[in-house]
């Protein structure tokens, strides 16, 4: 619950003031008491679960039984406290952060850099954990295939994230497909990454709930209540259609870089396109839009060898609703699916279509008076992190990090702690630690400081919504 702004380290809570929550029970006066400093630091870690009970209730066992042991300690000393208290204290700490945060929403290049932790309120699973069994499975499986047991047994896969899995076997069919020629190893390798892909996508990506990405809409809403702004850049790592879904629901201009109607096609020159409306009096207005750039592909992306020069097309995608609270991808695309995460080797995006994107990212960091977010990424991709550090060399760029762990777990991690070396003696660096400051939820509703726009249109789509549900006898 730290944050680094203008090359210093602050506090977002301290001891004191979670002191002054606490109150003894049969006290009109409602003085302030003293609290042990164990209890203390138990609420400072654990706030927010606090807060929000029923969260708090589904964590381990070992929390819970502490804070029944706190709460039982309290009693025996007649205190309690407040949680209107604290969600007060909470609302003025966070309007701070926002006064800080508001310059940068007005540079004229504004971007955000986003990732998996931004998906994960929808269903998504943690991308960067260790791979699964199931997935560890089919690897075993093909090391029984004759020419691949002494190859596949060179890597550990065990202690790989899934997308670094994949991004392994990619370089292996890079290998044996163009220095080696080698078509049977080739063809075997292949067929491995079509199962792996399809295993993992199931795992982690196709259980996202588009039932309703609230956060993401809260998002984009407020983006286009920017009034200075007519152009907004948000770049992505992740495979979701959660933007889109978002962006179609609310009425909001997305621009992904395809254009076309039975066939559409991707086109780098489309970033740069610009809508004018007309008003009454013959007037032009710049119509508010963002830009969508997917680096590692998307769910929505296939393969076609006839589209040159990208050889990819975009492919409308069906929502299935399978019962009243879930939406999901009716999804049956594993052989020209686009994924193609840049994990290890960057010369692997020299490749087109990701040779545009990763321009695209260099370029419009680089501009004047430019501002980057990035908050639910895990900064393990070499490329992203050498265009973040090398964005640096650009004086008119401001860099807003929101790093889920907490200021120690952070510098652990090599690169961040070049990042958050340099930001005690760079003030474009701004840095937001820990899960109270650096949730996207927290992130959308707390610290981002536009408000959106009433928007009449997404009311009426929701109240659409309750009565078509009700005539098709969705309601008990």
């Amino acid at each position: 619950m730290e944050y680094i702004y203008q090359k210093s380290l602050y506090q977002f809570l301290k001891k004191e003031e979670i002191n002054k929550i606490f109150i003894n029970k049969d006290s009109k006066e409602n003085k302030e008491v003293k609290i042990d400093d164990d209890i203390l630091d138990f609420f400072l870690q654990n706030f927010k679960k606090i807060i929000q009970k029923e969260l708090f209730e589904s964590r381990n066992e070992a929390e819970k039984k502490k804070f029944d042991d706190i709460l039982k300690r309290l009693k025996k000393k007649n205190l309690t406290f407040s949680r209107d208290k604290l969600e007060n204290l909470l609302k003025e700490k966070y309007g701070i952060i926002r006064e800080k945060i508001a310059p940068f929403i007005a540079s004229d290049n504004l971007n955000f850099l986003i990732s998996n932790g931004c998906s994960m309120y929808t269903g998504s699973k943690g991308i960067n954990d260790t791979a699964k069994n199931d997935l560890l499975d089919i690897i075993k499986k093909y090391k029984s295939k004759k020419g691949l047991k002494s190859l596949l047994e060179t890597i550990d896969f065990n202690n790989l994230s899934p997308e670094k899995v994949l991004d392994k076997l990619y370089q292996i069919d890079n290998f044996y497909t163009n220095i080696l020629s080698n078509e049977g190893i080739t063809k075997k390798i292949k067929s491995l990454i079509e199962e792996y892909k399809e295993i993992f996508l199931k795992n982690y990506v196709l259980g996202v709930n588009y039932k309703d990405p609230y956060l993401h809409e809260e998002l984009l809403l407020k983006l286009v209540s920017i009034k200075k702004q007519n152009h907004i850049n948000i770049f992505t790592l992740n495979y979701d259609i959660l933007i889109e879904v978002s962006a179609e629901k609310l009425g909001i201009p997305i621009n992904n870089g395809f254009q076309g109607f039975q066939i559409r096609k991707f086109n780098p020159a489309n970033f740069n396109y610009k809508n004018y409306v007309e008003t009454s009096n013959g007037d032009k207005k710049i119509e508010k839009s963002i830009n969508l750039i997917k680096l590692h592909g998307s769910l929505s992306w296939e393969k076609d060898e006839s589209i040159l020069p990208y050889n990819i097309i975009e492919k409308q995608l069906e929502l299935n609703k399978i019962d009243n609270e879930n939406w999901k991808l009716n999804y049956n695309n594993k052989e020209k699916i686009i994924i193609y995460p840049v994990q290890t080797k960057k010369s692997y995006t020299l490749d087109l279509p990701y040779s545009e994107m990763f321009r695209q990212f260099n370029d419009v960091i680089n501009k004047t008076n430019s501002t980057l977010f990035i908050m639910g990424y895990s900064f393990s991709d070499e490329h992203i992190n050498d265009i973040i550090e090398n964005s640096l060399s650009n004086p008119f760029i401001n860099i807003v990090l929101f790093l889920y762990s907490n200021h120690e777990e952070c510098l652990k991690n090599e690169y961040l702690k070049k990042l958050i070396t340099r930001a005690f003696i760079d003030s474009r660096l701004t840095i937001f630690f820990g899960d109270a400051l650096s949730d996207f939820k927290n992130i959308v509703s707390d610290i981002l400081p536009i408000e959106a726009e009433k928007n009449p249109y997404r009311e009426i789509i929701k109240q659409l919504e309750e009565l078509v549900g009700t005539k098709n006898g969705d309601e008990e």
